[in-house]
């Protein structure tokens, strides 16, 4: 999907404190009301609504997962 003409949904700042806050949960372990971070779906959600990028399968979203929480 070429998405040059796509305009983010939510602005970078919400996208970054949404991103932080993932983060700071999951370096606690704690969680969030929508549940454990490795079931999660809000960063894929988030990338969705800011990139406008759909991260289609499971491995993607480990990745992307991955280079957040490390």
């Amino acid at each position: 999907m070429d998405n040059s003409s796509f305009v983010p949904m939510i602005s970078k700042d919400v996208f970054n404190k949404e991103i932080q806050m993932c983060k700071n949960l999951n370096k606690m372990n704690a969680e969030c009301n929508w549940g454990k971070c490795n079931q999660c779906g809000v960063l894929p959600l988030l990338i969705k609504l800011y990139e406008g990028k759909l991260l289609e399968n499971s491995s993607e979203i480990n990745a992307f997962k991955e280079e957040i929480f490390n």
